[in-house]
């Protein structure tokens, strides 16, 4: 089976044009021939997109038009190109909204399972409204998507974000994929409760840079000590505001203890490998690395 990384590089608080690059790179591992595909953390709205988008990207949202016209059509553009201004998150709705609903339509058609991380905004178990920096398994079976909120929120830029409630584990071609999203995966019970309740395969949508806090050897331990392949989608490009830079940031598949695939670019790109399901083992020994299209 054939599973596409979309290793992308998201522009804080543009929107429309995170979930064009998104629809871009879904139809392209489509015709690559993708089962799965897989985005980054926070792939809609970048990671600092509660203090510092870029105004560029508001005003090119600002352009857009169409069925699914977006919430920044209504939000003030900075005058220079260089100007940032907080969005804050009450863009943030209840999931799936009618673009979550489209592309799931798009992927049912094509066959594809998708791995989207979107930000929600949703109801907790003790009746209270908050807000999660979430994944999404979007099947081709179509129906309701199943969710998990991410439990090891970092504080910080991710401080709009409350905490899940448990783990979560989903059936995706056969097999019981357990569900992580990027900082979970440092914890080693995280991982061992997704064993726990029968997960076969892990998958991390990921925003984790190199460096200071960086992941180093995590997602390596983490299968060595579940005995569970790993598979890391992470992301490219900066931003500037955290002066977090992810160009080196690695996308990776890893299984028993050692790292089978791994693939940085200062570039967004797909990242496409071939897994046998019935062995668990990587079927590729590289990834192919294929350009991610660029705006129409």
């Amino acid at each position: 089976m054939k599973i596409a990384f979309i290793h992308m590089d998201p522009r804080p608080g543009a929107v429309c044009l995170n979930r064009a690059t998104v629809q871009r790179g879904l139809e392209a591992a489509a015709s690559h021939g993708a089962s799965w595909v897989v985005t980054p953390e926070l792939c809609i709205s970048g990671y600092t997109f509660t203090t510092r988008p870029r105004a560029e990207g508001l005003e090119w949202c600002g352009r857009q038009r169409g069925a699914h016209q977006c919430v920044w059509d209504r939000l003030p553009v900075g005058d220079g190109a260089g100007e940032d201004e907080p969005v804050g998150t009450d863009w943030i709705t209840a999931q799936p909204d009618d673009w979550m609903k489209g592309i799931h339509e798009t992927a049912r058609r094509k066959g594809i399972t998708l791995f989207l991380a979107h930000p929600e905004r949703a109801v907790d178990s003790a009746g209270e409204t908050r807000l999660y920096n979430s994944v999404f398994v979007l099947g081709p079976e179509g129906g309701e998507p199943a969710s998990y909120r991410k439990i090891k929120v970092t504080g910080g830029h991710e401080s709009w974000s409350s905490p899940g409630e448990g783990a979560v584990t989903v059936s995706c071609s056969g097999v019981r994929v357990g569900l992580l999203i990027c900082a979970d995966a440092w914890f080693p019970e995280m991982a061992q409760e997704l064993k726990r309740r029968g997960a076969q395969l892990l998958v991390a949508p990921s925003a984790w840079p190199p460096g200071f806090c960086g992941p180093e050897d995590t997602w390596e331990r983490r299968s060595g000590e579940t005995d569970l392949p790993l598979l890391v989608c992470n992301r490219t490009g900066r931003e500037e505001g955290a002066m977090l830079d992810y160009r080196y940031a690695e996308s990776v598949v890893a299984h028993r203890g050692r790292r089978l695939l791994e693939w940085s670019t200062d570039r967004p790109a797909l990242l496409m490998f071939d897994w046998d399901m019935h062995a668990m083992e990587s079927a590729s020994t590289a990834f192919q690395v294929v350009p991610l299209p660029l705006e129409r």
